[in-house]
């Protein structure tokens, strides 16, 4: 079993309550050969999604939204660049309309066991919503980044 996952975060200005979601399992890479694999991660992606999304929600109509995603992986990862399209590309009708709407992207590829400098850690490596605010709180010591 892969001890890699994704995390993918949305958010926008007009939009109330940001989406988190963790996606199990290692990343498909666009480039993949075996599209039948790529298209079977599509649909887990979405299954994932769905799982989060409110029931009857409509999807997102804002052209001002922005993504972030993680990805924690083991010793073999996938290309960061090439998992977020794919992931995009599954959310499509469940998150937002079309991923056309999404304005901002941040990728983010972290190592298991690895030591991180929390100074610039991404926003979704920072725990919980109490300490991503207690983090967020002047002090001298390094902390999450302002959202």
């Amino acid at each position: 079993m892969s001890d890699s996952k994704v995390t993918a975060h949305f958010w926008c200005d007009d939009f109330m309550q940001a989406v988190d979601f963790p996606i199990p399992g290692r990343p498909v890479s666009l480039q993949t050969k075996n599209r039948q694999h790529l298209q079977a991660w599509k649909r887990f992606v979405r299954d994932q999604a769905t799982m989060v999304w409110t029931p009857g929600r409509p999807p997102v109509s804002s052209r001002a939204l922005r993504c972030s995603i993680v990805y924690l992986c083991g010793s073999a990862p996938a290309d960061v660049d090439n998992i977020v399209k794919p992931i995009q590309d599954a959310l499509a009708g469940v998150v937002f309309k079309d991923d056309l709407q999404v304005s901002d992207i941040g990728r983010h590829r972290r190592f298991h066991g690895e030591a991180l400098d929390v100074t610039f850690l991404p926003w979704l490596l920072c725990g919980s919503p109490v300490e991503r605010m207690r983090r967020a709180a002047p002090s001298k010591r390094a902390r999450c980044p302002p959202r």
